[in-house]
């Protein structure tokens, strides 16, 4: 019964992030000036507009690719997952620094709730998923 609940959490939180990841790509792709001016910076060079497009575009769509991959195999669910959580642990900690560095805001305090969420379900399916593949270990020996 874990071991289901297991590979649905994986599922939702491989194809939640990689829904994620391509809406923020696709947003900065698209209109990085009108997207990046909600945080305060504004781009005001050619240069600087497409360094938007590749940073806060390309990079969260490759992400996306990348995670979302892992959803057609039960055998790369833990790939995606420990990608997920290696991920969101590495942004969420460059985040806090950044608040204990340049001050709070309310737009950063808002983005830690979200990832916090993203940790918590993204753990709880990468424990599952590893102890599914101790019992299919088991199972084949």
């Amino acid at each position: 019964m874990l071991s289901r609940i297991g590979i649905w959490i994986s599922r939702v939180v491989i194809i939640g992030v990689s829904a994620l990841f391509t809406w923020i790509g696709y947003r900065y792709i698209f209109n990085p000036v009108g997207n990046i001016n909600e945080t305060e910076v504004q781009l005001q060079t050619a240069t600087a507009i497409t360094a938007a497009r590749v940073n806060f575009g390309a990079f969260p769509l490759v992400v996306a690719v990348l995670i979302g991959s892992s959803i057609f195999s039960l055998g790369q669910h833990l790939r995606g997952v420990a990608t997920v959580v290696t991920m969101m642990i590495i942004v969420t900690v460059v985040r806090v620094y950044g608040i204990a560095v340049d001050g709070v805001t309310a737009h950063n305090v808002k983005l830690l709730y979200p990832e916090a969420v993203i940790i918590v379900l993204s753990v709880t399916g990468l424990l599952l998923e590893l102890r599914r593949a101790r019992i299919e270990n088991k199972v084949k020996q």
